[in-house]
């Protein structure tokens, strides 16, 4: 099956650089990351600022949390680029991800019902623990009548989400798609839990350095970024800006460790490998990878391998996260969204905080590096615990 066109027409999100894709681009031009230190979880952090949802009232955020508002947040900037607020969304899908459930509200009403104070218990408890609920918000927000999905895979929760809605739209099931992934869990019960994994850097000078021989484990982010999918064709007749195409998506299991990939990254590879052979691209096509790259040794060490046994030494090669973090469930989608922009704008974000890399067989982006080819590709990498593997082949528009 050859299927329609998928192109790429809205964009938004929250990140610890704040409210929008504006500020997001910004950050990622500039040297200074979004992590900062935090007094009360005694780490370095990325995390949203309050003031990204002070003007909700307070019953609504007693209602639904931090994933559905900032959820329905970067949705709504998605939609409103890509002209699609008042459509007729009867053929519209959305699938919204999310990995970790609001620990810290599972916690206090525990604790509640045990001291015997269970009346207590808000009537909003339920929903608000469950994973599909940022979905169902949006869709109910824009009467899309679609379906409303959620994909649970990890850290590759944002690429799943998005591959899949891919597939959706270019095999004929929908005709577009509102996609992408949140995560709101840094939290103490959050921190706490990876730190007793031995997986978080630690103390105030901590930094998140991908790829670098300095690197001391990975550093806690949280957010929520979305995408406007479409048939191109659609798009077209519309008359609105189409940032990129989606051409393939690829997904894998290692099957090794539910939490260390394979040493020569064999699982991640081939996912990268089905994503290529999905949208019909070679090797030598590929101009740029947004890789995984946690700031975790066994990632990364793994992920190099896997870029440079597949694409050998010339692509380039950078991580989002050392600007960013992790933001666990949420990484997978603002990182595509950052490489929608990278392909539409020409700009490769460098992997800020490496200096040197004890990854030597890739090359890392550079300086004001730009891409120069018309029909550039780009894949973006994801994995997850479960040895779960995820990756989506993008392209520089052409009509």
């Amino acid at each position: 099956m050859v299927g329609h066109r998928v192109v790429v027409t809205g964009l938004g999100c929250i990140s610890p650089y704040g409210k929008g894709v504006a500020a997001l681009w910004e950050g990622l031009m500039s040297i200074q990351g979004g992590l900062k230190w935090n007094e009360q979880l005694n780490h370095v952090v990325g995390q949203v600022s309050e003031e990204v949802i002070a003007e909700i009232s307070p019953s609504e955020k007693r209602e639904k949390g931090r994933v559905v508002l900032w959820s329905e947040i970067a949705a709504a900037e998605a939609m409103r680029d890509a002209r699609a607020e008042g459509m007729d969304h009867t053929e519209t899908l959305v699938n919204v991800g999310t990995g970790v459930v609001d620990l810290e509200l599972i916690g206090e009403t525990s604790e509640m019902v045990r001291s015997g104070k269970g009346r207590r218990t808000s009537p909003f408890f339920t929903p608000r623990i469950l994973n599909n609920m940022p979905a169902g918000y949006v869709a109910m927000k824009y009467g899309i009548r679609g379906g409303a999905e959620c994909m649970s895979t990890a850290c590759a929760t944002g690429v799943h989400s998005i591959g899949s809605a891919f597939h959706r739209i270019r095999y004929g099931s929908v005709r577009r798609a509102i996609v992408g992934s949140t995560e709101a869990a840094v939290t103490p019960l959050g921190i706490h839990a990876f730190e007793r994994m031995r997986a978080l850097a630690r103390g105030k000078k901590a930094v998140s350095c991908p790829f670098d021989e300095k690197r001391a484990g990975f550093v806690m982010s949280e957010g929520s970024a979305f995408l406007f999918l479409e048939r191109e064709e659609d798009a077209r007749k519309r008359g609105v800006k189409i940032y990129a195409e989606m051409r393939g998506f690829g997904i894998s299991s290692d099957v090794t460790h539910i939490t260390s990939p394979p040493p020569d990254g064999s699982g991640l590879r081939m996912a990268m490998e089905r994503a290529m052979r999905d949208g019909g691209v070679e090797r030598e096509q590929i101009g740029y990878v947004n890789a995984h790259a946690t700031s975790t040794r066994n990632g990364d060490e793994a992920e190099a391998a896997a870029i440079e046994g597949l694409l050998g030494e010339g692509v380039a090669v950078s991580s989002n996260k050392g600007h960013l973090g992790h933001l666990l469930a949420g990484a997978g989608s603002i990182e595509t969204l950052t490489t929608v922009l990278s392909l539409e704008r020409g700009n490769l974000p460098q992997t800020l905080n490496l200096e040197k890399s004890d990854c030597a067989k890739i090359r890392h982006v550079q300086k004001g590096e730009i891409i120069e080819r018309s029909d550039a590709c780009a894949l973006v990498n994801s994995s997850g615990f479960g040895g779960t593997n995820a990756v989506v082949l993008l392209q520089k528009y052409r009509p």
